[in-house]
């Protein structure tokens, strides 16, 4: 039982980037669970590979009120820092209400317009002058290829019924699906 209370207690090496549910994550994560957190559109080399890590939601550019739900409060810092300091039941039925009015939203939309927009891939690439992406957000799992197979596009499932593990080594990728 102490060797579990020890590795609980282990601070882990690790990254993240905030979704749609955690863009309110500070730096009270980072000092608890040892993890970084990264910028949204952060660049890294992947094993030599220039490769753009995204939350993803910046490229899906046709559905105009997420967009606008994105400005105006998820990447809002007077709005978070509002938020933040409202007494806890109330961000928690604030939260509520956002969530209902989400799902009212994609009830209305057609999938097409939730998922990412292919010119706002291509100049993502272009911008920050990559070979390869990874992202979450539309959670449509898979490897799509641009320009004769020379960019890559990873899409990563959710936590709940697509989850996955991306596997990077020097030569190859993979994506699992473990049963949790």
């Amino acid at each position: 039982m102490l060797d579990a209370m020890k590795m609980i207690s282990q601070k882990l090496d690790g990254y993240f980037i905030a979704g749609n549910r955690d863009f309110l994550v500070r730096e009270g994560f980072t000092e608890r669970t040892g993890f970084t957190i990264l910028a949204d559109e952060t660049v890294i080399d992947l094993h030599g590979t220039k490769t753009l890590l995204l939350h993803g939601d910046s490229l899906c550019t046709d559905d105009v009120a997420h967009q606008q739900f994105r400005q105006q409060m998820m990447t809002s810092k007077p709005f978070c820092d509002g938020f933040l300091s409202l007494p806890i039941p109330q961000r928690i039925e604030q939260a509520k209400q956002a969530r209902m009015q989400s799902n009212e939203h994609k009830s209305h939309i057609s999938m097409g317009i939730m998922d990412v927009t292919e010119s706002a891939v291509i100049n993502a690439f272009a911008k920050h002058d990559v070979k390869q992406m990874i992202h979450g957000h539309t959670h449509r799992q898979a490897t799509h290829h641009y320009d004769n197979n020379s960019l890559t596009r990873i899409v990563l499932g959710d936590w709940d019924e697509t989850s996955s593990i991306l596997r990077v080594d020097e030569k190859t990728f993979s994506i699992n699906n473990p049963v949790i």
